[in-house]
C-alpha cells in the first residue's frame, strides 16, 4: 500500500472518531435540554450532506444538529448545531463551530413542521456575526428575499475546540440559550 493510501485510511478513521466526538457532545445536549423541560424533535441527528452524484462536495457533512421544543412555548424552535465546514463558500467560517439558538414564530403560532434543517446553520448567516458566545438578535425582515416562516431568530456561536467537557457545553451554550429564550418570552 502506498503512503497516500494509509494517509487515506488514516484520515477516514480520524473522521469517525470526530463524528463519535460529534455524537458524544449533541447526546450531551440532548440531555441538558431535556433536564430543562426541551425534548429533541427526533430521535437521529441531521447532517447536512447529499446523496447525489452531482454534489460530491456535499457527500461529507458540513455539519451536525439536533432540534429542540417545548410544550410551554410552542412557537419557539431550538436547535445546538456542529459547524464543520460551509461547503458553499458563502460566509466566512475559519474553525468548526458549535452553534446554538432559536427561531419565534410568534405567540399563538406552533412551530409544526414549518422549519428547514438548513436552519441549524443560521448562525453563519446573522449580521454582524461573532463567534465570542455573545446572543446576536435579528428580525426575519433583514432576509427579504426569503420566505420566512419565522418573525425572530437569535444565536450564538463558539469555536468547537473551546467545549472540552459537559460542564462548558452547559456554560457556553445550553445556559445562554435557555436564559435568552426566558428573556425574550418576557418582552
Amino acid at each position: 500500500m502506498s503512503g497516500d493510501g494509509k494517509n487515506i485510511v488514516s484520515l477516514m478513521q480520524q473522521l469517525r472518531k470526530l463524528c463519535e466526538q460529534i455524537s458524544l457532545l449533541l447526546m450531551t445536549a440532548d440531555s441538558l435540554m431535556i433536564d430543562r423541560g426541551w425534548r429533541a424533535e427526533t430521535a437521529q441527528p441531521f447532517a447536512g450532506l447529499s446523496y447525489t452524484l452531482s454534489s460530491p462536495r456535499f457527500w461529507i457533512p458540513q455539519d451536525f444538529s439536533r432540534f429542540y421544543k417545548n410544550n410551554n412555548v410552542q412557537h419557539i424552535l431550538g436547535f445546538v448545531s456542529v459547524v464543520l465546514d460551509d461547503a458553499e463558500g458563502s460566509t466566512s467560517l475559519d474553525e468548526p463551530l458549535l452553534t446554538a439558538g432559536w427561531f419565534d414564530y410568534g405567540p399563538g403560532v406552533e412551530v409544526g413542521k414549518r422549519w428547514q434543517y438548513s436552519y441549524a446553520r443560521w448562525h453563519l448567516k446573522m449580521p454582524q456575526r461573532s463567534d465570542d458566545g455573545r446572543l446576536l438578535p435579528a428580525s426575519s425582515t433583514i432576509w427579504p428575499k426569503e420566505p420566512l416562516p419565522f418573525l425572530q431568530v437569535s444565536t450564538l456561536g463558539v469555536p468547537l475546540t473551546s467545549i472540552l467537557d459537559a460542564e462548558a457545553l452547559k456554560s457556553k451554550i445550553v445556559e445562554p440559550l435557555i436564559q435568552g429564550i426566558k428573556g425574550a418570552q418576557g418582552r
